[in-house]
């Protein structure tokens, strides 16, 4: 959305990856500069692999003959943000004027949508620190304050920490 390229998240296991990926917290998609593009990407880059042993077999659909051509009438779900992250108020704006475009531009019913995110925050951020803690020994032991963000440093140092247990938890939510 900064930066003029569309992407999505396929679902897990959609597109391989080779051996070694941490493939629990990053999943594969296309970036393009239309939805066209990134949908003809995704078709030729989607299904099973043998390298890879979580990857699923194709989807079957055709995603660029499948494209509307006209949006009038779709239905448009947004949400205003995730709890406990704040939104920046000129971005709020700019999702606003969206939800509008949608709504008056182009025909699109338009819901406002409040996901039941439950524990969703401490299960993201045991995902990050399992993720980053193994970066820990990668880091020198002194020097860092002041050159790279402290948010950064201290899930790093969490995720270094994690017991067993913990690892085990996150591997399994």
């Amino acid at each position: 959305s900064f930066c003029g390229v569309v992407g999505f998240k396929p679902s897990f296991g959609r597109v391989p990856t080779e051996y070694g990926f941490d493939q629990t917290t990053v999943h594969h998609g296309p970036l393009a500069r239309s939805v066209a593009d990134a949908a003809l990407m995704f078709s030729l880059t989607e299904g099973f692999d043998p390298r890879d042993p979580r990857s699923i077999g194709g989807s079957g659909i055709d995603p660029v003959a499948d494209l509307p051509g006209d949006i009038n009438g779709q239905r448009v779900g947004w949400a205003p943000g995730l709890p406990g992250f704040d939104v920046v108020p000129e971005v709020a704006g700019a999702v606003q004027d969206a939800v509008g475009v949608f709504a008056e531009g182009l025909g699109c019913p338009v819901t406002r949508v409040e996901p039941a995110w439950g524990d969703l925050i401490e299960v993201m951020w045991l995902h990050w620190q399992a993720f980053y803690g193994q970066f820990a020994p990668l880091l020198p032991s002194e020097g860092l304050e002041g050159e790279v963000d402290e948010e950064l440093l201290e899930l790093i140092s969490s995720g270094a920490a994690l017991g067993v247990a913990e690892l085990h938890r996150a591997s399994s939510l």
